[in-house]
């Protein structure tokens, strides 16, 4: 048998508040006010997501945001801001259509009574962009994460978190369009800002080394692709757990990797490990979990 071309998962960002996951500032020289969103008390099921567990979070997210509407009623925004946290896990959890119908909603109405640049607004115009080249709907999510970025850009600065993850998600999106140019430097502006305001271990930063990574994979620079796979496989590891899905997703790139240049045998034990942590995380049927299976099985064949 020949085997297929195994194409690596690229890590998106998604904010489930503004701030929420890395700790840097803008570094534009100006006094910004603390955002909204920072001051909101992190839920149960906001917690799940951060810590990967996307599986246990949405039954969680879908209550809180039920019982939100019970509470503030249908027109305040803490009720609009547990749609937005239950719309990100239906897009971890790859319920697309309904995570996308669920975005719009929430920015229609953060677009009436916040502004078009208010961080919510933007946050979830972000998200949405996410579910729409989730769906590969490529088309339809370029404008908006340029809108999304350039609006970040304005009012939070070119190195605050949240516009860094915009940039990413666009870097991921040209790349997935073929226009491999534009992306990479987009990529090496996002690790070199996280580099510094970060530092080298957090998992915003391994975002970066992995998604770099992933690009000069399919570039065709695999010396210098195969080391940052690596960096960032062991980081995640040891920062977030072998069970966490940025781990999982490494481990299944580092695999696909080693498959596509048919080293088989190397590529084994890291498959194994992505499907340990798929199938805990994300069930049997998730997509990832089924495309882990069949690359093992695949990897077997041919060992």
């Amino acid at each position: 048998m020949n085997p297929i071309v195994r194409t690596a998962i690229l890590i998106l960002a998604a904010s489930t508040a503004i701030g929420a996951e890395e700790k840097s500032v803008a570094t534009t020289g100006e006094t910004k006010p603390k955002d909204a969103a920072t001051t909101k008390a992190k839920t149960p099921g906001v917690r799940l997501l951060e810590e990967g567990k996307y599986h246990e979070a949405l039954p969680v997210l879908k209550k809180e945001w039920e019982d939100a509407k019970k509470t503030h009623g249908p027109d305040d925004e803490k009720t609009w801001e547990c749609a937005h946290q239950y719309a990100t896990g239906l897009w971890r959890n790859s319920d697309l259509s309904e995570g996308e119908k669920l975005a719009r909603e929430v920015l229609a109405f953060r677009e009436k009574k916040l502004g078009a640049e208010h961080p919510d607004t933007v946050r979830i115009l972000s998200l949405l962009a996410i579910v729409l080249s989730t769906k590969r709907d490529l088309a339809a999510a370029e404008p908006l994460f340029r809108r999304a970025l350039a609006a970040q850009e304005r009012t939070l600065g070119p190195e605050h978190p949240d516009t860094l993850k915009c940039v990413n998600n666009l870097a991921s999106l040209l790349k997935e369009q073929g226009d491999r140019a534009a992306a990479e430097p987009l990529y090496r502006r996002v690790l070199k800002a996280r580099e510094h305001t970060l530092g080298i271990w957090h998992p915003n930063t391994l975002d970066s080394v992995h998604n770099l990574a992933v690009l000069l994979d399919v570039k065709g620079d695999h010396a210098a692709a195969e080391p940052l796979y690596i960096r960032a496989l062991a980081a995640y590891e040891s920062t977030l757990g072998l069970e966490h899905l940025d781990t999982c997703n490494t481990a299944y790139n580092l695999a696909a990797f080693y498959h596509n240049q048919k080293n088989f045998a190397k590529a084994l034990p890291f498959a194994e490990q992505a499907l340990k942590g798929y199938t805990k995380k994300l069930g049997d049927r998730h997509q990832y979990t089924i495309g882990a299976k069949e690359l093992i099985d695949e990897l077997k064949e041919n060992k």
